[in-house]
C-alpha cells in the first residue's frame, strides 16, 4: 500500500511539472522551444487548453517581435555583409511560423481564440536574398583580384567559397558558374611527389596514387609535366637501411611428465579385490613419459630511417620535415622431438606442428621496409598544411 501510494505520488508531481515546464520556458526566454512544446501538446488534441494556447500565443509574440526589431536593427547598420544574417531570420520567422498555421484558428475548450499576427516574409527574403547574393558576389571578385595580384592561392579558396554562397540565393547569378571553376583552378596547390632511395632500393620506388585524398584543394602528381605549375615538392628520403645477419638457434632439452590414474585392485584368479564394506579397492597408478626436444628459432631484423621533407617549388623553402623509424622483426619457431608425445606440454605441441619458416631475403625485407614507408608518406601528405607557404621567415632548403 506504502509502494502504491509513494507511485501515485511521483506521478502527480510528474504531471505537475510537465504542466508547469512550457510556462517555465516562456518566463526563462526559451520561446521557440516554447512554441515547439506547445504544438506538441495541442496537436491532435479537441479539449485545448487555454493556458497552453495563451503560452504559445506569448512565445510566439515575442519572439516574432525580437526578430523583426532585430533585422530592422540589421537594416539600420547598411553593412552588406548583414544581408545573410537578415536572411537567415527570415527563414527562422518563416519555419516558426509555418509551425503554428496547421492548427489554426487555435480555439480552447473554455472558448479562448488565440490570437496570432502572422509575418509575410517573402519580401524580406527577396531583400535580404539580392543583397546577400551582390555581397557573396562581389567579394569573391575582390578576393580573386587580391589572389590574382598575389599569387596566394588562399585567397582563390575564400574567393570560390564566396561564389559557392551565391547559390544559396541565387542560381545561375551572372557568370559565378564559370568563376567557380576559375576560382577553383586557381586555389589548388599541385604537388609534385619523389621518392630518393638508397643503391638497392632502385625497384621499390613505385609511388601509389594518392588522388582518393581527402585534400579538395590539393592534387598530387607522380610525374614531373611541363604543363603544371607546381607549388611544392613533397620528396620521402630514405636515409638508412639496417639489416642484421641472419641467425639461427637451436636449443635441445628433455620434457618428462607423470600421468596419475587409479585402477581397480584384481587378485591372481583376476577378481577384483574388496574391503570389508564390499568397495572394490583402488590401486594408485604413475605412467611417467620423456621427450627429447630439439628447438629451432630463426630471427632476422632490420631498420630503416627516412624522412619525408616538403619544400616550395619554386624557392625551395622548407614547409615542413618528419623523421620515420620502422622495424622489421621476422621469426619463425618449430620444434621436433624424440619419445613420448605425452610428455610435450600444450604450448610444445603447437610449437611441434609449426613450420619452420625459411628466412626472408634481404629484398623481401626491404620490400616490407618500402611499403611501410610509403604508408607514412600517404598518412604525411594526407596532413600537409601550406598555411605557411606565404610566410616570410621560412628558411630556404639547401
Amino acid at each position: 500500500m506504502k509502494t502504491l501510494t509513494v507511485t501515485i505520488l511521483i506521478i502527480v508531481v510528474m504531471i505537475a511539472s510537465s504542466c508547469k515546464s512550457l510556462e517555465k520556458l516562456v518566463d526563462e526566454g526559451r520561446y521557440d522551444e516554447a512554441i515547439v512544446l506547445a504544438t506538441k501538446k495541442l496537436a491532435g488534441k479537441k479539449n485545448k487548453k487555454t493556458k497552453h494556447i495563451r503560452a504559445l500565443e506569448e512565445a510566439f509574440q515575442k519572439i516574432n517581435t525580437h526578430d523583426l526589431e532585430y533585422i530592422s536593427f540589421l537594416k539600420a547598420k547598411k553593412d552588406p555583409a548583414n544581408w545573410a544574417k537578415i536572411y537567415a531570420y527570415g527563414i527562422e520567422i518563416a519555419a516558426r511560423q509555418d509551425k503554428i498555421t496547421p492548427f489554426l484558428p487555435l480555439i480552447s475548450k473554455e472558448g479562448y481564440v488565440g490570437s496570432f499576427e502572422l509575418t509575410d516574409v517573402r519580401p524580406i527574403l527577396l531583400e535580404a536574398g539580392e543583397g546577400a547574393t551582390e555581397y557573396e558576389y562581389q567579394s569573391g571578385i575582390d578576393f580573386l583580384e587580391q589572389a590574382r595580384n598575389t599569387g596566394n592561392k588562399f585567397l582563390a579558396q575564400k574567393a570560390f567559397d564566396h561564389f559557392l554562397s551565391v547559390g544559396r540565393y541565387m542560381s545561375d547569378y551572372k557568370d559565378v558558374n564559370k568563376l567557380l571553376i576559375v576560382t577553383k583552378e586557381l586555389g589548388t596547390f599541385h604537388v609534385l611527389l619523389k621518392i630518393e632511395a638508397l643503391p638497392g632500393w632502385a625497384d621499390y620506388r613505385a609511388i601509389p596514387s594518392f588522388q582518393g585524398s581527402r585534400m579538395p584543394w590539393t592534387t598530387f602528381h607522380t610525374d614531373f609535366a611541363q604543363d603544371v605549375s607546381f607549388d611544392a615538392i613533397s620528396t620521402l628520403v630514405i636515409e638508412d637501411v639496417v639489416i642484421s645477419p641472419e641467425r639461427e638457434t637451436v636449443n635441445n632439452f628433455i620434457e618428462s611428465r607423470e600421468k596419475e590414474y587409479y585402477t581397480d585392485l584384481v587378485d591372481a584368479n583376476g577378481k577384483m579385490v574388496k574391503d570389508s564394506l564390499g568397495n572394490v579397492i583402488q590401486v594408485r597408478q604413475v605412467d611417467k613419459y620423456k621427450a627429447f626436444i630439439t628447438e629451432y628459432i630463426r630471427t632476422k631484423d632490420a631498420r630503416v630511417n627516412g624522412l619525408i621533407r616538403t619544400t616550395d617549388f619554386g624557392k625551395g623553402l622548407l614547409l615542413s620535415e618528419e623523421f620515420f623509424t620502422h622495424d622489421i622483426n621476422f621469426a619463425s619457431d618449430a620444434c621436433t622431438f624424440r619419445g613420448d608425445r605425452e610428455a610435450l606440454s600444450d604450448s610444445l605441441i603447437k610449437r611441434v606442428d609449426h613450420v619452420l619458416l625459411p628466412f626472408p631475403t634481404d629484398g623481401e625485407i626491404m620490400e616490407e621496409g618500402m611499403r611501410a614507408m610509403i604508408a607514412n608518406f600517404e598518412r604525411h601528405i594526407r596532413n600537409l598544411s601550406f598555411e605557411h607557404m606565404y610566410d616570410d621567415d621560412l628558411v630556404t632548403f639547401k
